[in-house]
């Protein structure tokens, strides 16, 4: 069952949850990002592999390198999570079945619609963050220094559109990602055969890490040429001096330069930061939604599987009303048996 379902949290716990899930796994797979992105551009002798990669990092700036553009991304996330979140929440609340289900195309279309939305307002911000990590490591041969500075340098250099240099890319592969990743989550749902709300933490962190890297694997070549258009400008060459028409031209070019296992270069990188990032993303979003549902007087336990659960159809407005009324509600006791069923 989905925050918003029964609408038994209010729209300001679901936004809390939604940002400090993001902010938490960005800040916790950072460095991962950072050697994916490095790898996907071919900076820093990155084919020598990801041991090496590391250690050049390590060398030429430290270990504040392996968090370049952090701070960017978090802010990032703070509109995008909300976005994303609150869009899925709401729209899969529109197309849901009496009993909170999703069609598998319903579904599909609730997460296309919500990267839409999150994707069409953030990425000003990802293409900066993708431009902090890749310029020259050596101070005097950055060009920027901030989210602030860079973005005057880029409207001034490139114009306004020079922020979204590879949009249509990202949005042809956003698309599709979050539209696999959120099918999936509700597809595996319906494996552990329960309600959500009974879920134990490593069962919805193995659910988050299955959906975000079946989607990736499915959807990386829009990622890498989305990077390598964002990555065009007078600050960096690209590697070999070449220079992207449009996002088809720069398809074509990894294929003829690296062939068709160019599309899928940085993919283990990918793999290992994304898999814990929304495993992460997922398990914290779903243990604050606990504790505001504890708050609210859904649960007795905010963290663990609940052993007393309100009934979860009675929505938040109704319960407020039971409370002010001192009404006494039965709790549904959960026996060994309903907790293995």
């Amino acid at each position: 069952m989905s925050a918003s379902n029964d609408n038994r949290l209010s729209y300001l716990q679901i936004s809390t949850c939604a940002l400090m899930s993001g902010v938490i796994g960005r800040s916790f797979t950072a460095p991962l990002d950072v050697l994916k992105v490095l790898t996907q551009i071919g900076v820093l002798k990155s084919d020598r592999g990801i041991r090496y990669l590391a250690s050049k990092i390590k060398i030429k700036d430290g270990m504040r390198g392996f968090w370049r553009g952090n701070f960017t991304s978090c802010v990032k996330l703070f509109p995008h999570s909300v976005i994303q979140f609150t869009s899925f929440n709401q729209l899969k609340w529109t197309f849901s079945d009496d009993l909170g289900r999703l069609s598998a195309g319903k579904s599909i279309v609730a997460g296309t619609l919500a990267g839409i939305n999150a994707t069409l307002f953030t990425y000003p911000l990802d293409l900066i963050k993708t431009r902090l990590i890749v310029q020259p490591f050596a101070k005097t041969k950055s060009v920027y220094n901030g989210i602030g500075q860079a973005l005057i340098t880029i409207i001034r250099q490139e114009g306004i559109f020079g922020l979204y240099r590879g949009f249509s890319v990202t949005l042809a592969g956003s698309i599709p990602y979050a539209a696999a990743t959120y099918t999936m989550f509700e597809f595996l749902d319906l494996v552990w055969m329960k309600p959500r709300y009974r879920l134990q933490p490593i069962e919805i962190m193995i659910q988050g890490c299955l959906a975000s890297s079946i989607a990736l694997t499915l959807t990386f070549p829009f990622d890498i040429v989305r990077k390598k258009m964002q990555t065009q400008g007078n600050f960096i060459q690209q590697p070999g001096g070449i220079d992207f028409k449009n996002g088809w031209d720069c398809f074509k070019s990894i294929i003829v330069n690296h062939g068709k296992r160019g599309l899928w270069r940085g993919i283990l990188p990918a793999i290992l930061k994304v898999a814990p990032y929304n495993g992460t993303l997922f398990l914290s979003y779903e243990l604050c939604k606990r504790f505001s549902l504890y708050q609210n007087g859904y649960s007795d336990n905010p963290f663990t599987e609940p052993g007393r659960v309100l009934d979860q159809n009675i929505d938040r407005d109704e319960l407020q009303d039971i409370s002010d009324y001192d009404i006494e509600l039965d709790m549904e006791i959960l026996d060994d048996n309903d907790k293995d069923s």
